[in-house]
């Protein structure tokens, strides 16, 4: 994988480099002179040289920043995963920590396999709704194109619009926040919001749901029985479903659209063909 990756980086080095030489050339800045087997032999004036480095300079720059998005959640040793969500619906993904990731139309989630480091990086572009799971030791950090996301354990929104390139609404806990090209920090507890404009970031009180965009349609994609009914679980204020037998790691693919969670079981029983049976505010899902 390092030597992959070390050819990358050498062919994009390469492909730099050819563009200072083309804009030298244009710029007649690179001088040519022909060798006896008629190759062509370039030198470089003091001039030239100056104007190469600044374009060089440049064109690093330009790299660099290209790529910072995605290598600062990344650890080259650990693989990542991505999800896509080109649907209206949410797409549901649990972490490794446990933490719930609802992420929105036109998202992307870029998150590792495990947590291995001393902090649980993933990288996202778009909407998306978190629920994360508490632990003191190993923050959570979102990288986003704008700002840089620390918690430890929380729940809470990320969104954008025309007005706002970045907007955060909390919904339990308490969410650092930290401009990417300004470094200003911003903290946020439950009921309060931050807004990236006009280059600062401005925190205000907030009385809306986060969550509510992000669960009035949803879905989950390969998803194993048991990720997908803690997940139920997790929003069902009255009635909960439990799993009976050797069932929790069956997958399935399923949406759900404002459904109660009885109903939600009912549509799991049918697509699996399991026994529903319910006691009390208990729903027991078997195999028959």
């Amino acid at each position: 994988m390092v030597n992959r990756m070390n050819d990358f980086e050498k062919e994009k080095t390469d492909i730099a480099w050819r563009k200072v030489k083309a804009r030298l050339q244009a710029e007649e800045l690179l001088e040519c002179t022909s060798q006896e087997n008629h190759t062509p032999n370039y030198s470089i004036t003091k001039r030239s040289l100056a104007v190469g480095l600044s374009i060089a300079a440049m064109i690093a720059i330009m790299f660099v920043m290209n790529n910072l998005f995605f290598a600062d959640g990344k650890d080259s040793n650990i693989a990542m995963l991505e999800q896509v969500n080109s649907q209206e619906s949410s797409l549901v993904t649990t972490l490794a920590d446990g933490s719930i990731v609802y992420l929105g139309k036109d998202g992307k989630l870029e998150y590792p396999e495990e947590f291995l480091s001393d902090t649980r990086n993933v990288n996202l572009k778009g909407d998306a709704f978190f629920e994360v799971a508490k632990n003191r030791k190993k923050p959570f950090i979102i990288t986003t194109p704008d700002v840089t996301i620390e918690v430890l354990g929380t729940s809470f929104s990320i969104t954008k619009s025309d007005k706002f390139p970045f907007m955060l609404n909390v919904r339990s806990g308490k969410v650092k926040v930290v401009d990417r090209k300004t470094n200003e920090v911003v903290y946020v507890e439950k009921g309060e919001s931050v807004s990236l404009s006009s280059g600062h970031l401005t925190s205000f009180v907030s009385k809306e749901n986060p969550m509510k965009a992000f669960v009035k349609e949803f879905r989950f994609k390969d998803q194993s029985l048991k990720v997908i009914v803690g997940v139920l679980n997790s929003l069902s204020a009255d009635d909960k479903i439990e799993l009976e037998g050797d069932i929790d790691s069956r997958k399935l693919t399923v949406a759900f659209s404002g459904e109660q969670i009885d109903q939600m079981a009912k549509l799991i029983g049918l697509a699996l063909d399991l026994n529903i049976d319910k006691n009390n505010n208990t729903i027991y899902l078997s195999d028959k």
